[in-house]
């Protein structure tokens, strides 16, 4: 199915809604990917060919008032027809990242104070391109403005199903080979990457282009590190490109969201669990207001691991039960979806992991049934996948280890 077959009726409704408008008109259009965002506008513009259409990407811009950045930028409207006005990536404006904490930015107020004036200052036909994450924002947090919002539509992806292509062949390459050449060609890049890095670092004066740049620039640096295994050069970078996301609004929350993913995960491998447990909670926050469930899922289980490490485990618990609810809603939704389905059985492993330290081994049993039925079919359907094959063993030692504690020897044996 195309984007235009999947987005008719909404694409459709959107035109309808901004035809022989006489007064100002405010719609919002909801998006998942930027490129959804494209075809839309796209899309309405050619709808619209007798009037005037203008583009305002605030893209890391900083401003604190969006009716006087409509004031300052529309156009005279000098044929009597209101313009067609599409206000994109404005998202990142609505947040503020503060000790961890994700609240909504002063634009936010500012926007549900000055509702009635862009109304009745700014003569335009104007529709709000946002993500679900800025959409939720703005309801929660600009709801007076939000009531004079004449509709809201959603747009899909008509992206394309997820790779489930998962086995693959051992190269002919020896393993052994192949890492040492890999790590020097990493090591090459990185020293490269961190040359290019310094003399943003040295420049007084960036323009927006040039953070995004460097922001970009920034998270090649961290991958290389961290596959050379340098973590406190990852670390140190992950937070030189937090701060620069979060000063200059240069990622939005998905992007945001898995920056902190990462930063939590180099804390945890340096043993900073602390620190990790901080950052997850931040991710989690920029998830959920995305609605965006594998990352939330994500985040849940690193917030159980975490909590389990530090010793909490009835706290690991409460986080692994909502990681198990999630990955079983999205399994029975998608039920061919093979991340999905691992993602199941892996929660599964992990409440069984967490009821037998807490000494609950039969409910550790029944966990762990229920992950081995998964990893079995897994395995069977994808015999030369090696990560599967190597959870189904790690399935049965689990099963085996459990029946060994309650005495069930010849039931362990077996596993």
């Amino acid at each position: 199915m195309d984007f235009f077959e999947k987005n008719e009726e909404n694409l459709e409704t959107l035109v309808f809604a901004l035809t022989q408008r006489e007064k100002t008109t405010i719609a919002v259009g909801i998006y998942d990917k930027e490129d959804t965002c494209d075809k839309a506008i796209a899309y309405i513009s050619k709808q619209f060919t007798a009037q005037k259409t203008c583009f305002f990407d605030l893209f890391g811009q900083k401003i604190t008032s969006l009716l006087a950045y409509c004031r300052e930028n529309l156009p005279k409207n000098e044929d009597g027809n209101l313009p067609i006005v599409h206000i994109t990536r404005i998202d990142p404006l609505l947040f503020i990242s503060e000790n961890h904490k994700v609240k909504a930015s002063p634009l936010v107020a500012q926007i549900n104070m000055e509702r009635e004036l862009l109304f009745h200052e700014v003569q335009a036909l104007m529709v709000i391109w946002l993500t679900r994450e800025g959409y939720n924002r703005l309801r929660m947090d600009a709801p007076d403005f939000m009531d004079w919002v004449v509709a809201t539509f959603t747009f899909e992806n008509d992206g394309s199903a997820i790779n489930q292509s998962l086995s693959f062949d051992i190269p002919k390459q020896s393993i052994e080979e192949k890492g040492k050449a890999n790590t020097f060609e990493l090591n090459e890049k990185a020293a490269k990457l961190q040359q290019r890095t310094h003399k943003f670092e040295q420049g007084k004066k960036l323009n927006t282009k040039d953070k995004k740049e460097y922001f970009n620039l920034l998270l090649a640096l961290i991958d290389a590190y961290k596959k050379v295994h340098d973590l406190e050069k990852a670390k140190y970078n992950l937070s030189v490109a937090y701060t620069l996301a979060k000063d200059n609004n240069l990622a939005n929350g998905y992007e945001f969201g898995k920056l902190l993913t990462d930063w939590g995960d180099t804390e945890t491998s340096l043993g900073n669990l602390s620190e990790a447990l901080l950052l997850f909670e931040e991710a989690l926050q920029h998830f959920e207001l995305l609605e965006d469930k594998n990352s939330i899922g994500v985040c849940l289980s690193r917030l159980g691991s975490t909590q389990s490490s530090l010793g909490n485990l009835e706290q690991a618990l409460v986080f692994y039960n909502e990681y198990n609810r999630l990955k079983k809603e999205l399994y029975e939704a998608y039920p061919n979806n093979v991340d999905f389905k691992n993602g199941l059985a892996i929660s599964y492993s992990k409440l069984g992991s967490t009821q037998s330290s807490l000494g609950n081994l039969e409910q550790a049993l029944m966990f762990y049934e229920k992950d081995i039925e998964l990893s079995k079919e897994l395995y069977e359907a994808y015999p030369n996948n090696v990560s599967f094959k190597n959870g189904l063993a790690i399935s049965y030692s689990k099963l085996g280890e459990t029946q060994s504690s309650l005495g069930n020897l010849e039931q362990a044996l077996m596993f």
